[in-house]
């Protein structure tokens, strides 16, 4: 046991890491390389292939452009291999292959997906380091994030989601920072809404990790309601408006005006255009806006619970 307890803690968050990617890689090529079917992991990866194929930098909507974009030098290096293998002799030919098998490609968003699932347990780790000034309870917590059964599926597959999650806990990181010491606070400050962008960027829902900064910088840092009204939240607040506007425009292309118009068949957001009056064009607004069922629906399950779990935690560790 002193044997243990005098290990360096770098060198067992190395060993947790290890596990981590272990649990992560195992068997990414399943179904390979037929992998043709129409879910998820078709979509996600078929937006980066169709932006290749169309010269384009707008995704097909499904999610965020940014995991496309992480895929596309992956998939040109891919084709650069197999054409000096012999194994394709052209673009053309590169094509013709793809479209015959449409997931030949596919272990390429699973390995990103991976890479972030590893990330994601050093960003666990650096922020329960900056809650508890504890070693030992941040390499739990990496231990703990990294072999977490649902942390491990989302890093498994080609989704979204591992890295949405990864630049999410960044932001947090961030953040903390930002309140936690006084050093670069604007700087933390700025670049944890930016994180929360990027994590924005590669799955919409994401944007609900804007009421969880809220909510450390008003209970974390013990600041007044004037604090949002600083130059420099308001500046950091306007940046991640405008990238999240920017990312969701870069996601639907020229549909980006058409999915809040009246007849937008996603319905993300359908604008009123038969109201009487401002009341009942508000509320046909909120009645009918996909974000606000989000929240409806987080509500009437354990949403308040988990916002007074999240509040009570905050000011809690700021005591100790």
């Amino acid at each position: 046991m002193s044997f243990l307890t005098n290990i360096k803690s770098k060198y067992v968050l190395l060993f947790i890491l290890l596990i981590g990617f272990a649990l992560r890689v195992n068997s990414l090529s399943i179904g390979f390389p037929m992998l043709y079917v129409s879910n998820d992991e078709a979509v996600y990866h078929l937006s980066a292939l169709n932006m290749l194929a169309n010269k384009t930098s707008f995704g097909i909507g499904n999610y965020g452009p940014l995991g496309a974009y992480f895929q596309i030098p992956f998939i040109i290096l891919s084709f650069l291999i197999l054409l000096f293998s012999g194994k394709v002799d052209s673009i053309s030919s590169f094509e013709n292959l793809l479209v015959s098998q449409d997931g030949y490609l596919l272990f390429i968003p699973r390995i990103i997906s991976a890479m972030f699932g590893v990330l994601a347990i050093i960003a666990t780790y650096f922020i329960s380091k900056e809650l508890f000034r504890d070693k030992k309870a941040a390499l739990w917590a990496a231990f703990f994030s990294a072999i977490s059964f649902n942390l491990v599926f989302v890093a498994h597959f080609a989704r979204a989601w591992s890295g949405a999650l990864f630049f999410s806990l960044v932001s947090i990181l961030l953040v903390l920072k930002s309140v936690n010491t006084t050093k670069h606070r604007a700087h933390n400050l700025f670049f944890g809404f930016f994180s929360a962008a990027i994590a924005f960027g590669f799955y919409q829902l994401s944007g609900i990790l804007l009421l969880l900064i809220f909510l450390i910088i008003y209970f974390w840092g013990q600041y007044s309601f004037k604090y949002f009204f600083s130059k420099k939240f308001i500046f950091s607040f306007f940046a991640w408006i405008v990238l999240i506007i920017f990312f969701n425009y870069l996601s639907v292309g020229k549909r980006f005006f058409d999915l809040v118009g009246p007849n937008n068949g996603a319905n993300l957001l359908r604008l009123p255009h038969d109201s009487d009056n401002i009341f009942s064009f508000f509320r046909a607004l909120l009645l009918n806006s996909q974000f606000i069922r989000f929240l409806k629906d987080l509500l009437l399950t354990d949403g308040i619970v988990f916002a007074l779990a999240i509040i009570y935690f905050l000011k809690k560790i700021h005591r100790v």
